[in-house]
């Protein structure tokens, strides 16, 4: 009879348990492979990875019909492995008139498997080839279904829908910045859709947006008339990344910013044109924020001191790191070093509007040194508008490296001791009088706070005085040795 002992009961209760939870683990997270966009005009295929985990989709297949295939990785050069939002254009000829295009993930191309019939589309005309099957397989909606309209093609839902309802013709709108002459950035649209709207006539052309203050952060436009066209974008839309707001669609299309709805302004005649500003109209900044003006703020005299908190010294092996935070409206600030409670040894100005650190170099620094050092900013130099100077910050430098020998005086046999203040290269040599090196003891990186101890055979020298020097990145230590024997 065998023995079961309470370890090989443990073990067999808890790894179905712990096996169970990590196939729960490894199931939460998965690809999902869609194509996002075609475009037969450039005879180009989009597809986009809408999962939360990578997938290398080298080995999938674009397909026509019947006889017009090929795999990915011998249609493009290009990294297929496509992390979570990433996308992947391939060439591809298609018909611009219609046709059916499926993405299988293996050759098996009659399959009905929705694991290996990925995705369609169809466009131009009903019942093309394979629609039989991406309906089978839930991947269209209907083979009756198709796409209309001019290219290119573009998928606009989830990464769970599919079908004709979820497609649409176009290109999507972009979302960009217009910076104004006073330095302010406030949003444009390029490509909403051309005509009328319950606030008059859109333009597809670039244009600067704007909230109607009544409208709300709701997602409803309420303003009707004839000189605020609602932004309508039915082909999703692409954003510049320096945007940080919230961009979303709404009901009937509606472009959305942090959940107000976007407008056009009909007096606006051009790309650089942002005169909407007016009653309960604002700009739209880069963060979505709403505002008349959006301009940075005028150089108030007296200018804000810099946060005291914010203030923070990190000493290094090469420099001293000092950084503050950036004050609302600054064009540079200046830092002033100097001995703790002695008279200041240098300043230094650093332009630019987020300005907020400076790296005082090492090599100007005594080691084993008490320093300070303070900054303000300012909004102008001429005439000198800035704030008042922050609190004084001490730091100290390490301190210097130490070399010690043993005995002292030796009839040969010796041992060097050493330390050094930073980290970095150092080498421990011995030379005679004439200043002929005769040894080496190390030569290496060495780390500050630890005790180094070499012995060193100097029987065969001649009786004398030898120098064992220590040399850092940054100094020279010496130590004499008498060897008499």
């Amino acid at each position: 009879m065998k023995s079961t002992s309470i370890y090989q009961i443990f073990y067999k209760s808890i790894l179905p348990i712990v096996g169970a939870l990590l196939m729960s683990a490894t199931l939460s997270a998965q690809a999902v492979i869609r194509v996002k966009q075609v475009d037969t005009d450039a005879d180009q295929i989009e597809i986009i990875n809408l999962g939360d985990q990578a997938d290398n989709i080298g080995s999938f297949w674009l397909c026509l019909g019947p006889g017009s295939y090929v795999q990915i990785n011998n249609a493009t050069s290009d990294n297929t492995n496509l992390d979570p939002g990433e996308s992947l254009v391939v060439n591809y000829n298609v018909d611009a008139t219609a046709d059916g295009f499926s993405l299988f993930s293996t050759p098996s191309f009659s399959s009905t498997n929705p694991e290996i019939l990925i995705d369609y589309v169809q466009w131009g005309a009903a019942g093309q080839p394979r629609v039989g099957q991406a309906v089978t397989a839930g991947r269209w909606d209907d083979a009756d279904n198709f796409v209309t309209g001019s290219s290119p093609y573009v998928f606009t839902g989830a990464a769970t829908d599919f079908g004709s309802t979820f497609w649409n013709a176009g290109s999507p709108v972009t979302v960009s910045i217009l910076q104004l002459a006073c330095g302010g950035e406030v949003l444009q649209v390029t490509g909403s859709e051309a005509g009328p709207t319950a606030g008059g006539n859109a333009t597809d052309e670039r244009r600067t947006i704007y909230a109607f203050q009544p409208d709300g952060a709701g997602g409803v436009p309420t303003y009707t008339g004839g000189a605020w066209p609602y932004v309508i974008v039915p082909n999703g839309f692409t954003a510049d990344p320096f945007i940080s707001a919230n961009i979303t669609v709404g009901a009937n299309d509606i472009l959305l910013i942090n959940g107000w709805p976007a407008y056009q302004y009909v007096l606006d005649q051009n790309d650089q044109a942002a005169n909407g500003t007016f009653g309960p109209w604002f700009y739209f900044e880069t963060d979505g924020e709403l505002s008349q003006d959006a301009c940075p703020p005028a150089c108030a005299n007296p200018f804000p001191a810099v946060d005291e908190v914010s203030l923070m010294t990190s000493v290094g092996g090469s420099n001293v790191a000092t950084s503050w935070d950036a004050v609302l409206g600054q064009i540079g600030c200046q830092i002033q070093v100097r001995f703790a409670g002695g008279n200041i040894l240098g300043s230094q100005i650093i332009g630019g509007a987020n300005a907020s650190s400076f790296n005082i170099p090492g090599s100007v620094l005594q080691l084993g040194t008490d320093y300070e050092w303070r900054v303000r900013c300012g909004c102008s130099q001429s005439p000198l508008v800035a704030g008042p100077f922050s609190s004084w910050q001490p730091f100290t430098t390490p301190g210097s490296a130490v070399i010690a020998v043993s005995p002292n005086p030796t009839e040969g046999q010796s041992f060097a001791t050493f330390s050094v203040a930073e980290e970095g290269q150092a080498t421990v040599e011995v030379y005679d009088l004439s200043g002929r090196m005769v040894g080496v003891i190390f030569n290496g990186m060495a780390q500050p706070n630890n005790h180094y101890r070499f012995e060193f055979d100097g029987s065969s020298l001649p009786n004398g005085i030898y120098i064992y020097r220590l040399t850092t990145e940054r100094e020279v230590q010496t130590e004499r040795v008498l060897i008499s024997k």
